[in-house]
């Protein structure tokens, strides 16, 4: 018990120790800001609230610390489509493998891409406009606790201008209650500024529970709440929850809060509430979720995710 005191004391500290430099940085734009859109159709079906609760290929875009959940023989292998607003689209690979019964890899390759920009100022070519990233992430566990890090590097074009950048994200997780309940922290995309412009800092910090009930464990019931700053902005809070029966059919309801009011926010409630729905069979799941956008409209997820051999248990894995 004061070992697992200890490393939650060290995990709020490392919290702690980003938040000055998250607030002194203020409000305002950053480099790459592909890297900072929420894309996981998981997480963004529960809110966003997905820090302490990462355990599979979302890991990579959350919490690198959840790398070392994944299940044991199982080959994760998923692609993901974002439809948004303004023509903008998102293309995500994902792969990951536990690589022993405490650690495992993932590597993601993130595309992207909008129409071509009009050129009115020369007699040239419109202008192309696409950002690529590629992500190798690994995590381990110790006992009730798991550390996480992920490399990013990426290329942002603008017409004829390429930039190029690096990144690094850090992540924990500490179990309780026979792993019920968990803590989990996630300090995303520390790197170099690129021309002057920071890169979209994020601090993420949260609770998630997890149980199965049921006479034969049929039921399984996933909830989380969580605390998101970004660099470039205020302060946000994320509820949401996700139910599973028989690990064949999935529903998730997501709520997300920006503290302090923002032009992007809008006061109709519903609009601040994202929800999401799965299918399981055999070794395919697809997932959706539907995230609006206030003012600037709707987005909506698909994934699409492929596991390759036998997982040990069903229920346990989500």
């Amino acid at each position: 018990m004061r070992k697992v005191s200890l490393i939650v004391v060290m995990t709020f500290l490392t919290l702690g120790s980003a938040a000055p430099y998250v607030a002194a940085r203020g409000v305002g734009t950053s480099a790459a800001d592909f890297l900072k859109a929420p894309r996981s159709t998981r997480a963004t079906g529960m809110g966003g609230a997905y820090v302490a609760l990462a355990d599979d290929l979302s890991s990579l875009e959350w919490n690198p610390a959840g790398l070392s959940l994944l299940p044991s023989n199982v080959l994760n292998a998923s692609f993901e489509h974002l439809f948004s607003f303004s023509d903008v689209e998102y293309e995500e690979l994902s792969l990951g493998q536990a690589l022993g019964d405490n650690y495992g890899g993932g590597v993601q390759l993130l595309y992207r891409h909008m129409p071509d920009i009009d050129n009115d100022l020369e007699d040239e070519q419109p202008l192309k406009v696409w950002d690529l990233a590629g992500v190798v992430g690994y995590g381990f566990q110790l006992s009730n606790f798991s550390v996480g890090l992920n490399l990013k590097f990426f290329q942002t074009r603008l017409g004829t201008e390429d930039l190029f950048g690096e990144a690094v994200d850090m992540g924990f997780l500490v179990f309780f209650m026979d792993r019920k309940i968990s803590l989990g922290v996630g300090i995303l995309n520390l790197g170099p500024d690129v021309k002057n412009d920071s890169l979209p800092l994020n601090i993420r910090g949260g609770f998630g529970y997890k149980d199965v009930f049921g006479e034969n464990k049929e039921h399984g019931l996933v909830a989380g709440l969580e605390l998101n700053q970004p660099l470039d902005n205020k302060l946000n809070l994320e509820a949401g929850a996700e139910y599973w029966y028989r690990a064949m059919f999935g529903a998730r309801l997501g709520y997300k809060q920006q503290m302090g009011g923002s032009d992007l926010q809008s006061d109709n409630i519903t609009e601040r509430i994202s929800f999401g729905a799965s299918v399981r069979w055999s070794d395919l799941q697809l997932d959706y979720a539907f995230v609006p956008f206030a003012d600037l409209g709707n987005t909506h997820r698909l994934t699409l995710t492929a596991r390759y051999g036998p997982l040990k248990d069903e229920l346990e894995s989500k």
